[in-house]
């Protein structure tokens, strides 16, 4: 199934990009294909991006949610080192991405404790 995600349209030139997650059968979206269309609709250019499937100790197959944040926060990183007067906005998302990638950390190392207890019988 495909599900087009619109929560990007914060502005008019923002809808020329478009953002589909594609599920698989279990409903669980690992692809997302991104399309930058031109004025007359038509797509310039289009991509995907693979996140991984299922637990890291079976293999890197995609990238992890850390791998896309990491990027936004240097995003944020560069645009306020780039501004000569800095954001208090800017500030703000990069603080709660910082916090998200600690939280992010913190999951996974729970996920792969309560793995290991799984393994373990009494």
């Amino acid at each position: 199934m495909v599900r087009t995600i619109t929560t990007h349209h914060t502005h008019d030139a923002s809808k020329a990009l478009t953002l589909d997650a594609v599920e698989d059968d279990s409903g669980e979206p690992y692809v997302y294909v991104l399309g930058i269309n031109g004025p007359d609709g038509v797509t310039l250019e289009s991509g995907h991006l693979q996140f991984q499937r299922g637990p890291l100790r079976d293999g890197v197959n995609g990238i992890s949610d850390e791998v896309l944040l990491a990027i936004i926060i240097d995003r944020l990183e560069h645009a306020e080192r780039a501004s000569p007067r800095g954001y208090e906005e800017c500030d703000w998302a990069l603080t709660y991405a910082r916090a998200t990638m600690g939280h992010l950390k913190l999951l996974t190392k729970r996920r792969a404790k309560e793995h290991r207890s799984d393994k373990v019988s009494p």
